[in-house]
C-alpha cells in the first residue's frame, strides 16, 4: 500500500502533482513557523534583557510581554493563517442527529416544540456572533 493515496489529500494529491506528505506538511508548516518564530523572538528578546542586566525575573515578563506585541503586530498574516486552520477543523459536522430527531419529532406533532424549547441551553458567548 505505500505510495497510495486516499480521501481528500489523494485528490488533492493528484491534481496537484504534490505528494499527500507534502501536502500535509504544507498545512501545518504555518503553525509551525508561527509557533518557533513567536518562541525565537521572546528566547531572543529574554537573551538581549538579560545581557543588560535586567533582573531575570523583570527580563522574563518583558520578554514574553515585548515578543506578544511583536507577534501581535508583525506576524498578523501567519497568525491568521493559523486561525483559520484551526477554525475548519472545528467545523460544524454536516449531519447532525440530534437536531434531525427533534425536527421530525415537531414535524409530526408541532406541541412538541415547546416540550424542546424547554430543554434547551441558553446560546453561549461562542454561539452568538
Amino acid at each position: 500500500m505505500l505510495g497510495v493515496s486516499r480521501g481528500f489529500d489523494g485528490q488533492l494529491a493528484a491534481r496537484t502533482g504534490l505528494s499527500s506528505r507534502a501536502l500535509r506538511l504544507a498545512r501545518v508548516k504555518p503553525t509551525l513557523i508561527y509557533t518557533f518564530l513567536r518562541i525565537g523572538l521572546f528566547a531572543v528578546l529574554l537573551a538581549a534583557l538579560l545581557a543588560i542586566g535586567i533582573t531575570p525575573w523583570i527580563a522574563t515578563v518583558g520578554s514574553a510581554l515585548l515578543a506578544l506585541l511583536i507577534s501581535y503586530i508583525f506576524f498578523a498574516r501567519l497568525r491568521h493563517q493559523v486561525t483559520a486552520r484551526v477554525a475548519s477543523r472545528r467545523a460544524a459536522p454536516a449531519f447532525d442527529e440530534d437536531a434531525d430527531a427533534e425536527d421530525t419529532a415537531i414535524e409530526r406533532d408541532p406541541a412538541a416544540a415547546s416540550q424542546f424549547a424547554r430543554r434547551r441551553r441558553p446560546p453561549a458567548d461562542e454561539d452568538i456572533e
